[in-house]
């Protein structure tokens, strides 16, 4: 922009100077009135293009750091010889602060002037071809690695695999040092034994000792009585294994049987040998009961169970069994009274209860939605006293609660009878309606 308006300046001035006479279409000169507003109008113009350029001028940033190439823009070619720093400062001998001045002179011109910078574009290039040279040399390193992946048939991921392998209990000991004092006198006993096993020979120096003192004869023996040991070990947990993998019912009622019947004679020989562990086994075997009765599910049983009970009329093996298990039933849910500890015994009796029978009732019924009824298990969960807010609870007297438990039975009894009634009558009626059909 300021180079055109220069050279829009220069042209103006050489036209100034020559002055041409200015000619108009129809042909006639101007008059010297038109000459000089156009000079002025000229003038205006000249003045409004300065101030712009002026405006638009930025500051130029001097080079303040000495250098060995000086530009040869900045100095007239008038004078033929070179100047020295020794003319420049010839002005000061004069001066007492000459001597100072040639000393600094000096200094600066030892030092290391610095270079002229290269451009940005020259810079930038330089900088990327050092880096690229330093990523060539760190990719170069996995040059061969990638030519033997590629010339390989088959890689499988991770290529370098991680170790998984878990340290053995002598590595572990190796590494094991005792630091508290209990630990020292753990490894002192272990290690001072004789019967510690060592690592380079197969048996131990007692029994090397044992060895020893044996005759040939009695260390035969003796490993023969080792291997039939070891055999019969062998025997036992191969049966052990294949007793555990059957699933059948059968089989494992039987081993219930046989376990029960064991327990029986132990405790017959106990009840003669030592009383008081037999006590203390009855206790925990009712203790066991009482944890079984608190687990019971719903009596009803299952679609198979009821099926079987159907069917128990026509089969007596069936029979049989189903009277079995009610009895067994039946012992399980038999009432714990008079055979409670004295801590489990009940001493302060609530108050919406009579007698302790009742509470215990109470208590040892089960209490949860999964083996009760949905009725059952709301009206157990349910309070059992029902005030309004504000109210006073007065106790309750015992004759009052004979009275209510009376009028309770009286009402369920009365009920009782009506379905009674309404049974019979519908049976009544069945019997009519066959007797009407074999009639027929």
């Amino acid at each position: 922009m300021e180079s055109i308006l220069a050279n829009q300046m220069e042209e103006l001035d050489e036209e100034e100077e020559y002055e041409p006479k200015l000619i108009l279409e129809d042909g006639s000169d101007m008059s010297e009135d038109e000459e000089d507003d156009l000079e002025e109008k000229h003038a205006s113009l000249m003045a409004s293009i300065k101030a712009m350029t002026q405006n638009d001028q930025k500051k130029v940033i001097e080079r303040t750091i000495g250098s060995a190439d000086v530009s040869e823009f900045g100095f007239n070619k008038t004078g033929g010889s070179k100047i020295n720093i020794g003319d420049l400062i010839s002005t000061l001998n004069t001066s007492n602060q000459a001597g100072k001045l040639k000393k600094q002179v000096k200094s600066i011109g030892n030092e290391k002037i610095a270079d002229i910078p290269l451009e940005k574009p020259q810079q930038e290039r330089l900088v990327r071809g050092i880096a690229y040279k330093a990523i060539t040399e760190e990719v170069s390193k996995w040059q061969p690695l990638i030519q033997q992946n590629r010339k390989a048939e088959q890689l499988t991921f991770p290529l370098q695999q991680p170790n998984y392998s878990l340290k053995t209990s002598d590595e572990m000991t190796k590494r094991f040092q005792p630091r508290t004092p209990l630990e020292r006198e753990i490894a002192l006993l272990l290690h001072g034994s004789d019967n510690v096993e060592c690592q380079t020979k197969m048996l131990t120096k007692a029994e090397e000792r044992a060895l020893k003192a044996m005759s040939l004869e009695e260390a035969k023996e003796r490993r023969a009585e080792l291997m039939k040991f070891r055999a019969l070990m062998t025997y036992s947990e191969t049966r052990f294994r294949r007793q555990k993998k059957i699933k059948s019912k059968g089989y494992r009622k039987i081993l219930r049987k046989e376990k029960m019947k064991k327990e029986e004679k132990e405790l017959d020989s106990l009840q003669k040998t030592d009383p008081e562990k037999y006590l203390e086994k009855i206790e925990y075997a009712d203790k066991a009961r009482v944890e079984e009765r608190m687990s019971l599910k719903h009596r009803g049983g299952s679609k198979f169970a009821r099926k079987k009970m159907m069917y128990a009329r026509y089969d007596p093996e069936m029979h049989d069994e189903s009277m079995s298990i009610s009895t067994t039933r039946k012992t399980t849910m038999e009432d714990m009274e008079g055979h409670w500890s004295e801590e489990e015994k009940v001493k302060d009796l609530p108050r919406q209860f009579l007698n302790i029978k009742q509470f215990e009732q109470s208590i040892s019924q089960p209490i949860g939605n999964t083996w009760n009824p949905e009725k059952a298990f709301h009206r157990m969960i349910q309070p059992k006293v029902v005030t309004q807010a504000g109210a006073i609870i007065k106790p309750i007297d015992k004759e009052e609660m004979f009275k209510k438990q009376k009028i309770d039975k009286k009402a369920g009894g009365d009920i009782d009878n009506k379905r009674d009634d309404k049974k019979r009558v519908v049976k009544g009626k069945n019997r009519n309606v066959k007797g009407s059909r074999k009639k027929h």
